[in-house]
């Protein structure tokens, strides 16, 4: 998207995306890439919560001689919290349905990103239903912050 951010009353004009970034070693031999919320906005970034969307690839590993898929998406920011919402929830559907269209079921697969919910929230319910588990909440980590942010 692109639109208008400011800093102290001054129009910084600017765009958001997206990146994934590949070592040429490994070949992408699948991906899929969508919007998770609302779609593309050229005319400014709109209300909140804004668009948002997620990158999927799936890549071969010759050394180990197997694939795997890998998945990422920052959900959507809520000026209200990170609590679970109508539009999370679909978001949550919606990413699962795209990394469904990528990864063969019982591939290695690896979801990740900045997800903005709660450790409990049923996003993680939705992630499941393709066969992932939190690996924060299993391993009993209360926060996903490092020392480093402020």
């Amino acid at each position: 998207a692109q639109g208008v951010l400011w800093d102290d009353g001054k129009p910084v004009p600017s765009q958001w995306g997206l990146a994934t970034f590949v070592r040429s070693a490994y070949p992408i031999i699948g991906q899929a890439q969508g919007f998770v919320h609302r779609a593309f906005s050229w005319d400014g970034y709109g209300d909140h919560p804004r668009s948002r969307n997620a990158h999927v690839i799936r890549l071969f590993d010759f050394e180990r001689g197997w694939p795997i898929t890998i998945a990422h998406m920052h959900g959507l920011r809520d000026l209200a919290g990170k609590q679970d919402t109508q539009e999370r929830l679909e978001q949550a559907t919606r990413f699962a349905r795209l990394i469904a269209n990528v990864a063969p079921p019982g591939e290695r697969l690896v979801v990740c990103g900045d997800f903005n919910v709660e450790p409990g929230s049923r996003t993680f319910d939705i992630l499941a239903e393709i066969g992932l588990h939190d690996l924060v909440t299993a391993t009993g980590c209360t926060d996903t912050r490092t020392s480093h942010y402020k």
